[in-house]
C-alpha cells in the first residue's frame, strides 16, 4: 500500500468522540469530600442532580468535572454539610469560575426551586434549552428593547422639532378684501415677483383699472408702384 492510499484510507475513517458521563465520577469525588455515614445519600442526590442537568442540556459541550462539582456542592448543602466552593474545587480540580457558572445555570432552571424531598420524588417533564441558547435569546431581546427605546426617543425629538418649527397662527379678521390683503402683506411677503404696491392700492377709492398693455405691431404698406 502506497503512502497516498494509506492517507486516503485514514481520511475516510470516521472518528467518534465518546462523551464521558459525569455520573462515573460522582462516587469517587464524594468519597474524597468525606461525608461520613451520609456519603451514599449525598452521592444519590448528586447523581439525580447530574441527571437533571443532562435533561436540561447543561452538560452539553462541558467537561464532566464542572457538572460533578456543582452537583456535589448542591447535594452537600441539601444534606446540611458545610462544604465551600474552595473544597470542591480542590477535589474536582476545576476553576472556581467554572463551578459558579454551572451553579448559576442550574439556578436558572425550575428544578432549583424544589425542596430536597420534592426534588427526589418529582420529575419535571419540561426540559430547558441549553444555557448558550438562552443567553443568545436574552441578548437579542435586550437589543430589540434598546432599539425600540431609541426609536421612541427619536420619535419624541421629531415631534418636538415639528411643534417648535410652526408658529401659532393668530385669527385675522378683516371687513374688506383690501384689509385682508393688507394684513397678509404685513405678516409676510410671499414672492419678490409680486408688485405689492398695486395690491395695496386695490382697496383705495378712485383707483383706475389699468388695461393690459399690448405691444404695438408695425403696419406694413404695400407699394404698388414698383
Amino acid at each position: 500500500m502506497s503512502n497516498s492510499t494509506r492517507l486516503l484510507s485514514i481520511i475516510d475513517k470516521t472518528f467518534h468522540l465518546l462523551v464521558t458521563d459525569p455520573c462515573l465520577y460522582i462516587l469517587r469525588f464524594a468519597s474524597r469530600l468525606k461525608f461520613g455515614d451520609k456519603q451514599h445519600e449525598v452521592s444519590m442526590t448528586a447523581l439525580r442532580l447530574v441527571q437533571r442537568m443532562k435533561r436540561d442540556s447543561i452538560h452539553s459541550g462541558r467537561r464532566p468535572s464542572g457538572i460533578c462539582g456543582a452537583a456535589l456542592l448542591i447535594a452537600a448543602r441539601l444534606h446540611e454539610f458545610s462544604r465551600t466552593p474552595a473544597d470542591v474545587v480542590r477535589i474536582v480540580r476545576i476553576h472556581e469560575t467554572t463551578l459558579r457558572k454551572r451553579l448559576f445555570e442550574f439556578g436558572e432552571t425550575p428544578s432549583s426551586a424544589l425542596t430536597l424531598d420534592e426534588f427526589m420524588t418529582v420529575d419535571l417533564e419540561e426540559e430547558q434549552d441549553p444555557p448558550a441558547f438562552k443567553a443568545a435569546r436574552k441578548r437579542d431581546k435586550d437589543l430589540k428593547e434598546e432599539l425600540r427605546a431609541k426609536e421612541r426617543e427619536e420619535g419624541k425629538d421629531k415631534k418636538r422639532k415639528i411643534r417648535g418649527s410652526y408658529k401659532k397662527k393668530v385669527a385675522c379678521n378683516a371687513s374688506t378684501a383690501g384689509e385682508a390683503i393688507g394684513k397678509m402683506l404685513a405678516e409676510k411677503k410671499m414672492s419678490a415677483k409680486i408688485n405689492y404696491d398695486i395690491l395695496k392700492s386695490l382697496d383705495q377709492p378712485g383707483t383706475p383699472l389699468r388695461a393690459p398693455s399690448t405691444p404695438s405691431t408695425p403696419i406694413l404698406v404695400r407699394n404698388d408702384t414698383e
